[in-house]
């Protein structure tokens, strides 16, 4: 009745993310989230007035469950009552509001109690109004029943609301993307200028931001005290950090989680990343899977349609050519004079290929050209050589830097993928391999010179890695323990880095771009756009 979008988005796809105003009102409802009182049974006569809260009881004609948040019995009749954190609207309460409690009276008088009013309690106002059950708020709460069990037979959300007021604080705003859905659409549909452009509302980050947990010191545990976990070495606390404050755990080489640790982690839907002690993602571990089934259907229907698949290649290594062009224009220094028009014929070039062989050999010219010409973005002179790129193992310690923040950027693409719903191991670019995340290393492409590149050339630059940095044995570069934990760091600082989109025009960390971009993949394979929008930086 709010919003039949964010409906299906919770409700159908599972889909949940705290702001500040579901925060509060958790606050607010303390007080009636444990259950406390017995609910006398039906018609008894109540010489007093009962409170029961937390009340757990289904219809099974209506097909609802409610949990109410406090029933009074009196007078043989039951009043149920919902606690709002807000302030009560001038003109009473909304509809919305009106039919939730009614439902619940509809589900107390299926469980035989005498209900004929519900009341809601706004705590920002400290005032309780009461709701009559009249038949036609009856009439309209079965009809939202209904409407509720139709759309989640459905297998496309509906429509984003248009410029509403609810989509600002709605909690769901990143995840529904309302505005920037209603800007792809437009400009897939008509011509639009600078000046028709609808202006674009900020993001809101979540309230709380996570940080993830690198464990890279060989002979360490993970384990579990209470709400918090602990990384000891033997039975010294090295340090500890509240589970709530975790993004993700990464564990690097000889380290052990204790079997609590993992549970905890897998029941908040924390999850946990494998490297070897070099830095190569084996996989990860995490608990159930995200309900959105319909959005992996899609994906691998998709990926069984050459030139569906092909579509979303072409603008994937369309952005990334672009984004490498971008970082040798704005940075390199004495770079010949045909660089950048080669690369941006073969940008140009990527979106026509026919064929994905033809994509795949026109993004290896483009890399090979690229790191061709890498060394210019060096401001340092290197005391090793460099042959360019490669890897398995890297030879020297500028590949060693890419190599392991390749992998870094790998897993973060990854827990964003499956967090929105996706199987990160069918790709449309990469082709399904056992144990790739192939539709993982498709998404970071546009991102490796924006974010790994650019925190490669940033610490050698400014000299946060030096050459004692490195460990470099029988042909093969490592990076030391500190050197590790300081490109970490680095790597972090740089996701955390804001920037203008250049499609939206707001500002948003690299971390939450990536985030967008996995969205807005999802809003193609759904049939909401037309066409995968790249992240091409100017």
């Amino acid at each position: 009745m709010y919003c039949a979008r964010l409906a299906y988005l919770e409700w159908i796809q599972g889909e949940w993310q705290d702001n500040v105003d579901t925060v509060e009102g958790a606050i607010v409802h303390r007080r009636v989230d444990h259950a406390s009182g017995s609910l006398q049974e039906p018609n008894e006569e109540y010489r007093q007035i009962v409170q029961s809260r937390a009340v757990h009881m289904t219809s099974g004609s209506l097909g609802l469950t409610a949990v109410m948040d406090l029933v009074e019995q009196s007078d043989r009749r039951v009043v149920p009552i919902e606690y709002k954190k807000a302030f009560c609207p001038e003109a009473g309460p909304y509809k919305s509001e009106q039919i939730q409690v009614a439902a619940q009276a509809l589900i107390l008088q299926d469980n035989a109690y005498q209900v004929d009013r519900a009341a809601i309690y706004y705590a920002g106002s400290h005032r309780r109004v009461d709701v009559q059950i009249t038949d036609d708020l009856i009439n309209e709460t079965r009809q939202a029943i209904e409407g509720i069990r139709t759309l989640s037979s459905a297998e496309t959300p509906p429509d984003v609301l248009t410029d509403s007021p609810k989509c600002p604080r709605c909690s769901l705003v990143g995840i529904c993307l309302p505005d920037e859905t209603n800007l792809l659409q437009l400009q897939e549909s008509e011509s639009i200028t600078d000046a028709s452009k609808p202006k674009m509302r900020q993001l809101i980050p979540p309230l709380y931001v996570a940080h993830p947990l690198y464990l890279t010191q060989p002979g360490t545990s993970l384990g579990k005290s209470g709400g918090r976990l602990q990384v000891r070495d033997r039975k010294v606390v090295l340090t500890e950090a509240r589970i709530n404050e975790v993004d993700h755990v990464s564990i690097f080489g000889n380290v052990q989680i204790s079997t609590q640790a993992l549970q905890t982690l897998m029941e908040a839907g924390i999850p946990v990343t494998y490297f070897s002690g070099g830095g190569w993602f084996y996989g990860y571990s995490i608990g159930a899977l995200h309900k959105n089934v319909l959005l992996r259907k899609a994906q691998f229907h998709t990926a069984d349609d050459p030139a569906q698949s092909l579509a979303i290649a072409r603008e994937i290594i369309y952005g990334k050519i672009s984004n490498s062009r971008t970082i040798l224009r704005r940075d390199a220094q004495r770079l010949p004079d045909d660089v950048l028009g080669t690369l941006k014929a073969l940008a140009t070039k990527a979106l026509r290929t026919s064929s994905l062989a033809e994509l795949v050999g026109t993004e290896g010219a483009a890399a090979r050209i690229y790191f061709q010409h890498f060394p210019h973005l060096l401001k340092r002179a290197l005391p090793f050589e460099w042959t360019g790129r490669n890897r398995r193992p890297p030879k020297d310690p500028v590949n060693a830097l890419l190599s392991l923040g390749y992998s870094l950027l790998t897993k973060q693409v990854t827990i964003i993928l499956y967090a929105i719903g996706f199987d990160p191991f069918m790709g449309f670019l990469h082709q399904p391999k056992y144990g790739k995340p192939a539709l993982a290393l498709d998404l970071l492409e546009e991102f490796r010179p924006l974010i790994v590149d650019s925190v490669v050339v940033t610490t050698i630059n400014t000299g946060e890695l030096t050459e004692s940095d490195f460990i470099i044995r029988n042909g093969a570069a490592t990076l030391t323990q500190s050197g590790r934990r300081t490109f970490i760091e680095a790597f972090e600082r740089r996701l955390d880095t804001e920037v203008t989109h250049p499609i939206f025009g707001y500002r948003v960390s690299y971390r939450r771009i990536l985030e967008i971009q996995g969205r807005l993949l999802g809003r193609l394979l759904l049939g909401e756009i037309a066409q995968y929008p790249s992240f091409r930086t100017r």
